[in-house]
C-alpha cells in the first residue's frame, strides 16, 4: 500500500468513525448495509484492519447517501 493509498483509507475511516459517533452507534446498521459483520466495521474503525477495496467503495458510496439524505 503506497503512501496515498494509506492516507486516503485513513481519511475514508476517519468519516466512517465520524458518521458512526454521529449517529449514536450505527455500527450495526453500516455493517448490514456493507453485507458485513458489525465486528468488522469495529476492526475497521479502531485501526486493527483495513477494508477491502470493495469494502470501501460501498463505504464511500453508503457515507454519500447519508450526506444527501441529511441535506433533504
Amino acid at each position: 500500500m503506497t503512501t496515498d493509498d494509506k492516507e486516503l483509507t485513513s481519511e475514508l475511516i476517519n468519516r466512517l468513525r465520524d458518521y458512526i459517533a454521529a449517529e449514536r452507534g450505527r455500527g450495526r446498521e453500516i455493517a448490514a448495509q456493507l453485507g458485513v459483520e458489525p465486528s468488522s466495521v469495529s476492526d475497521w474503525t479502531n485501526g486493527r484492519t483495513v477494508p477491502s477495496l470493495e469494502h470501501g467503495l460501498r463505504i464511500q458510496k453508503n457515507l454519500a447517501r447519508q450526506r444527501r439524505a441529511r441535506r433533504s
